[in-house]
């Protein structure tokens, strides 16, 4: 079994700092918050 990892999150200036990567229905995603955030789902 192999396993692949992206990444993505803000750099000082607050823009995305990443690489584009797809969102795909039935994979599972791990999501780390440091700030409340109101209307998340």
């Amino acid at each position: 079994m192999s396993v692949a990892a992206e990444t993505a999150g803000f750099g000082l200036d607050d823009r995305p700092v990443s690489v584009d990567f797809p969102i795909v229905r039935g994979e599972g995603y791990f999501v780390f918050i440091k700030q409340d955030v109101s209307d998340f789902r």
